[in-house]
């Protein structure tokens, strides 16, 4: 089929499942890090639009497009990323919302010893929250300091940092505020182990089965609420490093550029800049954003303009540490 023919299609009418796809390993790994620390739950995953532990339930809703790379390129092209598309994205996700699963199962709301560590569940998701890139006070996990976003939040991202095999937490995090957080997680479940989870509801809200809308609709809601407006302050550097989309010859775009050498760019930079990986992370992004709503392509050398793209990526990483800040989306 082709991309406009698939677009069509309902999401309900997407012939996939879980099990047949290439996350079922990845689930697999999660679930043994889970049994392997004593803990008896079994979260059910199923196919939804986007990743999500809803209220009251021990299972996982994954985003459909992980079932097959024809639908990664589909997101991919639509939203500029495919949220955990490779392994070891998708995993620090499942680690995640394993985290609320945990919550629902063994109903952590009712203790107060959580509730004093992490603050009232029963506080609204903001719309929109904006992070402190400085603050130790949440553990560094997913992207955006999600941490910061809600309760609920930063202690599904304390438990996935707990949780991760090798993650040496009480090393990282040692004089962080939020290495209690990290040894409140390690003692509570600790008390989990061989406990029965509460029964829970195994129903699939917002799966496939129920979503009439096309990939076309969907891709231009989420386009309309996830899509940030890159900062201008960039345009400049990038008019300089890259060249506008060329009438001849076509050559490959400046964001998949980056995306492509994301690791190699963050590791040059953080060399001079210590600690500030997750600030590194952010600044590339919003240029990737920015790379895409200019149309930049990729002009010259590959070893003169990655050279170049790290002394520029390090100016704006400290000015972003000097205080610029950005509302993300919930």
């Amino acid at each position: 089929m082709s991309e406009q023919a698939i677009l069509d299609l309902r999401m309900r009418d997407l012939d996939i499942a879980v099990e047949r796809s290439p996350v079922a390993d990845r689930i697999a790994k999660v679930m043994s890090e889970l049994g392997q620390q004593g803990l008896r739950l079994r979260p059910h995953f199923w196919f939804s639009d986007e990743w999500a532990c809803p209220d009251g339930i021990a299972g996982v809703a994954v985003p459909f497009y992980l079932a097959h790379p024809r639908l990664v390129a589909i997101e991919r092209a639509h939203m500029l990323e495919a949220e955990g598309s490779n392994r070891s994205d998708c995993l620090r996700l499942l680690r995640h919302e394993l985290g609320h699963a945990v919550y629902n199962g063994y109903g952590l709301s009712r203790r107060k010893g959580w509730r004093d560590v992490f603050g009232s569940p029963a506080r609204p998701y903001p719309e929109y929250y904006k992070p402190n890139p400085r603050s130790k006070n949440f553990v560094l996990h997913l992207p955006g300091w999600y941490a910061q976003s809600h309760p609920s939040e930063d202690f599904a991202e304390t438990f996935a940092v707990w949780l991760r095999p090798g993650s040496r937490w009480a090393h990282h995090y040692s004089g962080w505020p939020a290495h209690r957080k990290l040894g409140y997680v390690d003692t509570l479940m600790s008390e989990l182990v061989g406990t029965r989870p509460r029964p829970t509801r195994k129903t699939r809200p917002y799966s496939l089965s129920q979503l009439d809308i096309t990939l076309r609709e969907h891709y231009e809601r989420k386009r309309a609420h996830y899509i940030p407006d890159a900062p201008r302050e960039y345009d400049e550097d990038l008019e300089l490093l890259f060249c506008p989309r060329p009438k001849s010859k076509p050559r490959p775009t400046a964001a998949s550029f980056l995306r492509k050498h994301k690791r190699s760019l963050i590791e040059d930079v953080v060399r001079f800049a210590p600690d500030q990986g997750p600030i590194v992370e952010h600044v590339l992004e919003e240029m990737r954003w920015r790379c895409r709503e200019l149309g930049m392509r990729v002009a010259g050398r590959e070893p003169v303009l990655l050279r170049d793209l790290a002394q520029v990526l390090t100016k704006y990483t400290f000015r972003f540490g000097q205080g610029r800040g950005q509302w993300w989306p919930v």
